[in-house]
């Protein structure tokens, strides 16, 4: 309701602002129908010229919102809308997991560059099913094959570190992962913690190193 009121006081504006300078028409339309026919001419002339100048300049005036709108405000929008993938969500509200991973796949195919589908696949497989190999692959998926702003990006990394540190109990695949952090987001509390999460993982390797290496010396040949 409130498009429509807009679009009628847009309207209304632009005959308006017409009428306005169609007023100069009507003069000039007597001041030329006098001339030529007398009272006669000038009462033919007045509404004429008005007319005349009235429908030119709507016309006009129109022409140039319509060429305004499409310089800013162009059809082909670089941020399309949000995409809705009411299917998929339907059946995750019913515990369908399966098939709901099934649907957003297709997704993926459709809209392969929107990150959406890949991430809830992955959070899918690492919260409902509990297959966290799986939501890894499609975290990185979706880091590799959609587009994504570098805040979503950031976010993804930390939920592949997630993965690898708290659900598979493996902190040491992780360290590629916090090693993207620190080059790719400097600056960042993210990346001052992956940089002293890193060196806390490095020294514990070289401390198993060091103790499996005093293990081999002591074994009996």
């Amino acid at each position: 309701m409130n498009k429509l009121r807009n679009v009628d006081a847009s309207d209304r504006a632009l005959v308006i602002k017409a009428a306005t300078w169609s007023m100069a028409g009507a003069i000039i339309g007597t001041a030329a129908g006098a001339k030529i026919g007398g009272v006669l001419g000038a009462i033919i002339g007045c509404p004429l010229g008005f007319a005349i100048v009235f429908f030119f300049t709507l016309s006009l005036v129109k022409g140039a919102a319509i060429t305004a709108s499409t310089i800013y405000a162009p059809s082909g929008n670089s941020t399309p809308p949000k995409r809705e993938y009411s299917h998929p969500q339907a059946l995750v509200a019913h515990g369908h997991y399966e098939e709901a991973v099934q649907a957003y796949q297709v997704f993926c195919t459709e809209f392969p560059e929107d990150p959406e589908p890949y991430l809830r696949i992955a959070r899918l497989y690492r919260t409902e099913l509990q297959r966290y190999n799986e939501a890894l692959s499609w975290f990185k998926k979706a880091r590799t094959q959609a587009k994504m702003t570098q805040a979503l990006e950031l976010l993804v990394t930390q939920e592949i570190v997630e993965v690898y540190t708290h659900k598979l109990g493996t902190p040491q695949r992780a360290m590629p992962e916090l090693a993207r952090l620190v080059d790719r987001f400097p600056g960042t509390e993210a990346a001052a913690w992956a940089r002293q999460r890193l060196g806390e993982l490095r020294a514990a390797l070289v401390q198993d190193h060091e103790a499996q290496a005093r293990n081999d010396r002591t074994e009996p040949l």
